[in-house]
């Protein structure tokens, strides 16, 4: 949950319009595991796999875009 909140906070506050735009997000690097410092199997893990990752994520957007903030 705080994940996501991080992840779609930047779409929350109008930085951004998907997951992926904003440039300081770690989102899409996780998604793609290409950085030296975030362990991205480990974090993909406590989603249950990668498609669980991009649903949850997604899952909490569309919440975000409903005005229903959990």
């Amino acid at each position: 949950t705080v994940i996501c909140y991080i992840h779609r906070n930047p779409i929350h506050h109008g930085f951004a319009k998907t997951l992926t735009e904003w440039s300081w997000s770690s989102y899409k690097m996780i998604l793609e595991n290409k950085s030296s410092i975030i362990n991205a199997s480990e974090i993909i893990g406590w989603f249950g796999n990668l498609e669980q990752y991009i649903s949850k994520h997604q899952h909490s957007l569309d919440s975000l875009l409903d005005g229903d903030f959990d």
